[in-house]
């Protein structure tokens, strides 16, 4: 599938671990403005917030949904903050720009090598925190 294909992948995108979901979602299947009110008359989509699906469900409906199709407007949020910590990769569109961060990154001093000599980003290899790619598959995800 094509990176441009996700609503809002540009140049740059972060991967994080399944385990930030366990910080607490919340979801839709359309876009709903990024809301998590709990008050029912909170204007013609305030409803909606008791009728969300919880992320289990929500992602075995987006699995078995016979369109097979990932909408743009499907919204899942995590709440509040994700730790930088969770951050385990960057998925960069070229060559060109990953080199950029990489140097941008190097000069802020947030690459470090490790015992060996080898340079890391938050204890991951640089040649796996920072990967070129414009389609999604298992391996970018591995």
């Amino acid at each position: 599938m094509p990176l441009d294909d996700f609503a809002y992948f540009n140049s740059i995108a972060l991967m994080f671990p399944l385990e930030v979901l366990e910080t607490g979602t919340y979801q839709y299947h359309y876009d709903s403005f990024g809301k998590r009110s709990h008050e029912k008359d909170s204007g013609w989509w305030g409803s909606d917030y008791f009728s969300r699906p919880g992320i289990f469900d929500f992602v075995q409906e987006r699995q078995t949904d016979d369109t097979d199709y990932w909408y743009d407007s499907n919204e899942v949020m995590i709440k509040e903050r994700i730790a930088p910590s969770l951050i385990k990769g960057v998925i960069i569109r070229d060559e060109k720009l990953r080199m950029e961060l990489l140097e941008h990154l190097r000069k802020h001093d947030l690459v470090k090598k490790d015992g060996s000599g080898c340079e890391t980003i938050l204890g991951i290899s640089v040649d796996r925190f920072l990967r070129v790619a414009t389609t999604a598959s298992e391996d970018l995800f591995a």
